[in-house]
């Protein structure tokens, strides 16, 4: 009986020991790994939140960039629509590109003394009717602004054709004009002959 008593105190003792020496191990090793992951875990969310701003700032310098993109092109339609200088070289094309389009013959264009802010065109034009009221249309919605005063038609020997003379205005920006002796004329018809006579 007593060594049943000593057998059963042993394993009491025994188990004591199992529990203190788990116990010492839960202290020892396996709080010290929970910290560790509690402070991985941490460093994680942080990391995390540093990525999601990284990746918000790049979002963000891709918005900036698109609208200086956008800036830059609407900067430099600007530029054609109100330009800092006459640009009359650039007004004649885009007068002859609208007469193309509308199937008008322009005969000639004269390039006026620009006046303060504006320049001075006077074009003179030979077709249908529908065709000069569709360049007119083609001039309203040019990309430049343009004023057409002084319109004149009259109609020609061919009867079905009629000939048109008017002045268009074009805004520009700039400190003042500068004077041009006489006037610039570009006459369709004196091309025609000469390229024609060669």
């Amino acid at each position: 009986m007593m060594e049943d008593k000593k057998n059963n105190q042993t394993s009491k003792y025994l188990s004591v020991l199992a529990l203190l020496g788990a116990f010492i191990l839960v202290i020892m090793f396996i709080v010290p790994k929970i910290s560790t992951l509690k402070d991985l875990s941490t460093q994680t969310a942080q990391k995390e939140n540093e990525l999601n701003a990284g990746k918000q700032k790049v979002e963000d310098l891709k918005k900036a960039a698109a609208l200086i993109k956008t800036a830059r092109l609407e900067m430099e339609t600007l530029q054609i629509a109100v330009p800092t200088k006459e640009k009359a070289e650039e007004a004649v094309a885009q007068l002859s590109a609208a007469a193309d389009q509308a199937g008008l013959s322009i005969q000639s264009i004269n390039v006026g003394t620009p006046g303060k802010g504006y320049l001075n065109l006077t074009v003179t034009s030979e077709g249908e009717y529908d065709n000069t009221i569709s360049f007119l249309s083609g001039v309203e919605q040019n990309l430049r602004p343009a004023t057409i005063s002084d319109f004149s038609i009259a109609s020609t020997q061919e009867g079905s054709l009629i000939s048109a003379t008017f002045n268009v205005n074009l805004p520009y920006i700039g400190e003042s004009p500068t004077p041009t002796v006489g006037a610039s004329t570009i006459n369709n018809q004196a091309e025609e002959t000469s390229a024609k006579s060669e």
